[in-house]
């Protein structure tokens, strides 16, 4: 049970650094880019890859599944509303959790509202990339953007101490087709 919780805060983490928003959250900023990716996830210190899919409807809806030790996670984001839900596989419901700021770069219009600092350009896994660093505090994270569909390629972060710190890499990007259902951003009704 403490993995599985230290995993929740680790995924929940992980998912507040690609989509959080600013603080002055706008009903107007969110993403934009239909897509589904999956990407699999390393935490500091760690040997063993968790996977997480992250689905966005390009209208403030993203759904982001989790799988650490055979246990499933799924947060929503419904942006418009400034509401996050976590889902466990033992809170079939969901639990409210603050909407939170971060300072991830997950696409091109992330830039417009972070101040990034260019790291220049390299290849990652054969995506041609530009690198991107911003600062959340002491926490230094770098995002490293797909030149071809301008989403995140490579996500790193460390704390200053080096002892916390993940690491996010693309494995699969689409843009879905039929469109993502509105019904998968939705909490169960009773």
């Amino acid at each position: 049970m403490k993995n599985f919780t230290v995993f929740l805060l680790f995924a929940y983490g992980a998912v507040n650094f690609i989509l959080a928003a600013s603080p002055a959250y706008a009903t107007d900023n969110f993403p934009t880019g239909v897509y589904d990716a999956t990407y699999a996830c390393l935490d500091l210190g760690s040997v063993a890859e968790h996977p997480l899919r992250i689905i966005s409807d390009g209208k403030g809806h993203v759904r982001c599944e989790s799988i650490f030790d055979g246990k499933a996670s799924i947060t929503l984001w419904d942006y418009p509303k400034e509401k996050i839900f976590v889902l466990t596989e033992s809170n079939h419901k969901g639990t409210e959790i603050e909407f939170s700021p971060s300072v991830l770069i997950m696409d091109e219009s992330d830039l417009k509202r972070i101040k990034a600092r260019p790291l220049g350009a390299k290849i990652i896994d054969g995506h041609p990339c530009h690198g991107y660093e911003s600062r959340d505090g002491l926490i230094v994270f770098q995002s490293w953007l797909g030149d071809e569909n301008h989403h995140l390629v490579l996500s790193e972060w460390a704390s200053p101490g080096g002892n916390m710190g993940n690491a996010m890499k693309l494995k699969s990007w689409s843009t879905p087709n039929p469109l993502p259902s509105a019904e998968i951003f939705e909490i169960a009704k009773d």
